[in-house]
């Protein structure tokens, strides 16, 4: 089976940033100071250290209670319902800053897909291996394609799977 991904140029890859990327975390943690000096701006420096656990258990998808709680438990900070819907929303914030990372990546590593809807592609979904599907859509700023899984694996919808994760499927290797 061929590489889902073409490289040009490069032997040494970097690979997919994701939640526990530094450059993720780095830029996560700017985005939870900015929502906490938001809810309290007067308390800046006191901010800078709780600031990056926020941002890290936010990346772990803990949500706005459990963050508010752990501030309260770990720092006594006094929530109220404002700072919990603003921590709530904060993994949306995540979810662009890891977003801006895997597009830069794109574009930096010069990543093109070489599946095309349609065709055959091999990859896992959760206990299954080697599952056989059809490539359904493309969306090369992320490097990620929806595929058409067989109705045999109890898959609920069309998984969304990175290009590297997946693998090109002659008609013989079947």
């Amino acid at each position: 089976m061929e590489s889902a991904i073409i490289i040009k140029g490069k032997l040494n890859m970097r690979s997919r940033p994701d939640r526990s990327n530094p450059k993720v975390i780095e830029k996560a943690t700017a985005v939870a100071l900015a929502v906490l000096v938001k809810w309290e701006p007067e308390s800046l420096e006191d901010w800078e250290k709780p600031a990056k656990e926020i941002a890290e258990r936010s990346l772990r998808l803990e949500d706005g209670y459990a963050l508010a709680k752990f501030l309260d438990d770990t720092y006594m900070v006094e929530v109220d319902t404002e700072l919990v819907n603003l921590l709530d929303d904060l993994h949306f914030a995540l979810n662009e800053v890891i977003n801006g990372e895997v597009r830069a990546w794109v574009i930096e590593e010069n990543i093109q897909c070489q599946f095309t809807p349609g065709q055959k592609v091999m990859f896992s979904h959760r206990w299954h291996k080697d599952v056989v599907g059809i490539v359904d859509r493309i969306d090369a700023i992320k490097a990620k394609i929806t595929v058409i899984p067989p109705s045999d694996i109890g898959c609920q919808g069309k998984p969304v799977l990175n290009f590297e994760d997946c693998k090109l499927v002659e008609d013989k290797q079947l």
